[in-house]
C-alpha cells in the first residue's frame, strides 16, 4: 500500500533590533510510525501493527534576545516561544501490564503551551543554562469521557539547569532536572508523581589522558519515567580515555 503525503511548512525570522529577534513557523507534518511503534522490541514494548500514521499541524512564534553583558552575566540569551499544535492519530504509550506497554492512537489531541531558555557564563570558568517548558496538552478525540482530558505520558510542567565550572586542566557540572507528573491512562486515574534528578561530573585531563567520574540521580530517589516505569537509582561512570 502507497499514499502520497503533503507537508508544506513556513517560516519567518525578523531581526527588529541588532540583539533582537522575532522568528514564527507554521507546518503540515506527517509521522509513519517507528518500527519500535509497530513491532515492539523484547523488552518493555509491546508493537502495535494496527496503528496509523500520525498527522498534524505545528505553529509557534517567539522571540529571542542576546546580550554582550548583563549585571555579570556575560553573553547572556534568552529564547521564550509559544506553540499551538493540533494533532490526528497521535500516538501514545500506555501501560499494557507490568513491565510492558502499548503504542495505541488516540484520535486527536491538542498541544499548547511555552518553552523558556536560556544561558550565559561569568569569566570565562563559569556556564551557566537553563530551560523550562509549560505544555498543556489535551485528548480532544471523539470519546465523550476522554475529552478534554490530559494526555498520557505528558507532564505539564518540565525544567533543567546546569553548572559548569572548567579551569586548565579539568572541568566539572551539575546537572538538575525536574519533570512535573503526569497520568498514565487516558482516564486520568492513574499518575506517575512529580521527579527530581541530580546528576554531577567531574574531568581531569593531563598529557592527551583524561579520566571522568559521572553520577547519575544522586538523590538514590525511586523515580519513574513518564510511562510509570521504574528507572535506576543512584549510580556511577568512570571514563578513561587518551588522545594523541
Amino acid at each position: 500500500m502507497t499514499s502520497t503525503e503533503r507537508t508544506p511548512q513556513a517560516g519567518f525570522r525578523w531581526h527588529l533590533l541588532p540583539r533582537l529577534c522575532i522568528k514564527g513557523n507554521w507546518g503540515r507534518y506527517h509521522r509513519i510510525p517507528t518500527f519500535l511503534e509497530l513491532f515492539g522490541n523484547l523488552g518493555s514494548v509491546t508493537g502495535n501493527p494496527e496503528l496509523e500514521p500520525e498527522r498534524g499541524v505545528n505553529r509557534d512564534i517567539g522571540v529571542i534576545v542576546r546580550a554582550d553583558r548583563f549585571l555579570m552575566l556575560e553573553n547572556p540569551f534568552l529564547e521564550l516561544v509559544y506553540m499551538d499544535n493540533e494533532v490526528e492519530n497521535l500516538i501514545l504509550f500506555f501501560p499494557n501490564s507490568q513491565y510492558t506497554s502499548f503504542p495505541v492512537n488516540i484520535g486527536s489531541a491538542s498541544i499548547r503551551g511555552i518553552e523558556a531558555t536560556c544561558s550565559g557564563s561569568i569569566g570565562r570558568i563559569l556556564g551557566l543554562s537553563g530551560s523550562y517548558a509549560l505544555l498543556d496538552g489535551r485528548d480532544t478525540g471523539p470519546i465523550p469521557y476522554y475529552n478534554g482530558n490530559r494526555l498520557a505520558g505528558r507532564p505539564v510542567h518540565q525544567a533543567s539547569g546546569r553548572i559548569d565550572i572548567a579551569r586548565a586542566h579539568w572541568k566539572a557540572g551539575y546537572e538538575l532536572h525536574y519533570i512535573g507528573s503526569n497520568y498514565l491512562d487516558r482516564a486520568n486515574m492513574t499518575e506517575a508523581p512529580a521527579r527530581t534528578i541530580h546528576n554531577a561530573m567531574i574531568e581531569i585531563s593531563s598529557r592527551g589522558f583524561s579520566i571522568s567520574l559521572e553520577g547519575r540521580n544522586l538523590g538514590d530517589d525511586r523515580i519513574s519515567d513518564v510511562n510509570g516505569f521504574p528507572l535506576p537509582g543512584r549510580s556511577f561512570y568512570t571514563t578513561v580515555s587518551y588522545s594523541r
